[in-house]
């Protein structure tokens, strides 16, 4: 244990000279040491730039998982967005979430008993329990069978490629203020 322990020392001591050696030609070379702050700050600057970008979906609710966070004004039907939940939501309660512009504001959303239409094109079929058996309602403005309902100006009604996806066919339309990214999917 003993021969171990000093194993151990001696090799530290040859790491701290030879670190010693490399700082000591580093500020008798202020090239080499520019060249090295400014490698070093590049790198740290372009990981937090990289990591501050990229979105996971974790869930199953879309089909895309990775994604390069964009800041847009312009959101249009069939663009992949954050979306800031509420607190109060039964299921993602207050989580941000990846979603899919279903349909944007001013088109019209057909609602046909449980099944939902942006200007004609399927959205997806609302469902009346969770997977886990939690009774959902879905979202219906009129309250009828047949529904055509005309998307506020600032909201979105966003949807997931899941047929479990908790998203506008429950919570309703969401306020722009409320979508945090566009996303530009990777994988």
């Amino acid at each position: 244990m003993k021969t171990l322990l000093q194993n151990l020392k001696n090799i530290l001591q040859r790491r701290q000279r030879y670190l010693s050696l490399k700082a000591n030609r580093l500020l008798k070379n202020p090239r080499q040491l520019f060249l090295t702050i400014f490698g070093i700050s590049a790198f740290v600057f372009l990981g937090y730039a990289l990591v501050s970008n990229l979105a996971v979906s974790y869930g199953n609710s879309i089909d895309k998982k990775l994604f390069w966070k964009v800041n847009s004004e312009k959101i249009e039907r069939g663009d992949y967005v954050l979306v800031q939940t509420d607190r109060e939501d039964i299921f993602a309660k207050g989580h941000i979430i990846a979603k899919i512009i279903g349909c944007s504001e001013r088109e019209v959303l057909e609602i046909e008993g449980d099944e939902y239409y942006c200007n004609g094109d399927y959205l997806g079929r609302a469902k009346h329990q969770s997977r886990t058996g939690i009774t959902v309602k879905p979202f219906n403005p009129c309250g009828t069978l047949y529904c055509l309902y005309k998307i506020p100006e600032g909201q979105y009604f966003v949807v997931g490629t899941h047929k479990d996806s908790y998203d506008s066919r429950y919570f309703g339309p969401v306020r722009k203020d409320k979508i945090i990214a566009k996303l530009l999917p990777i994988l």
